[in-house]
């Protein structure tokens, strides 16, 4: 598996072919889920090399699905990791092993291995992190654009809604993550009384 030209060439791809206004879903979104990833293998003690570049390799491509379209773009993203992957030396079962985590992070998660609960958390990391508020405010931008929504107390309920069905997996982001989305989501909720 050859993931760092793998990285170079979808930071690549994406930073020439995501629409612009993706203010949430762009490559720094990548990057942040990247970059918990790599706290993440850590404390969820995922040692083995092979079982620590496979969930790099889903964090790269989660999102690579809106380059082509924003609906269904969890199945573009599939599309893209099967098609590109065993240009970079991955096996078929590793290739199915990425589009199996790619596809556990689509909302409503629902995983069904270790590393797909760690793709699934560090996808949404920033709701249990300080930068909540500023990071919501690019979804909200978002999902302006994309009409999903008119004004930002509109935002806030779904927001509401959102976190309140949502939870983490790893014992890492339910000890360090959930307390302060539960703060996050206690303020929102006084915020529209």
């Amino acid at each position: 598996m050859d993931y760092n030209s793998l990285k170079e060439s979808i930071f690549q791809f994406l930073g020439e072919s995501l629409p612009e206004h993706l203010s949430y879903h762009g490559l720094h979104h990548t990057r942040d889920v990247l970059a918990a990833l790599e706290i993440y293998l850590v404390e969820e003690k995922i040692d083995k090399e092979r079982d620590q570049i496979l969930p790099k390799t889903g964090a790269v491509l989660h999102d690579c699905g809106f380059s082509i379209a924003d609906q269904n773009h969890e199945e573009n993203r599939v599309k893209i990791a099967r098609a590109t992957l065993g240009d970079f030396g991955y096996t078929h079962e590793e290739i199915e092993i990425v589009a199996n985590m790619i596809l556990a992070t689509k909302v409503s998660q629902i995983p069904q291995s270790h590393l797909e609960e760690i793709l699934c958390d560090c996808d949404l990391d920033y709701l249990g992190k300080e930068d909540f508020e500023s990071i919501s405010m690019s979804l909200f931008a978002e999902w302006k654009a994309y009409q999903m929504v008119n004004h930002p107390e509109e935002f806030e309920i779904k927001q509401i809604r959102f976190m309140e069905s949502h939870s983490y997996f790893t014992e890492f982001a339910r000890k360090n993550r959930d307390p302060k989305k539960q703060k996050t989501l206690q303020l929102l909720k006084e915020k529209i009384k």
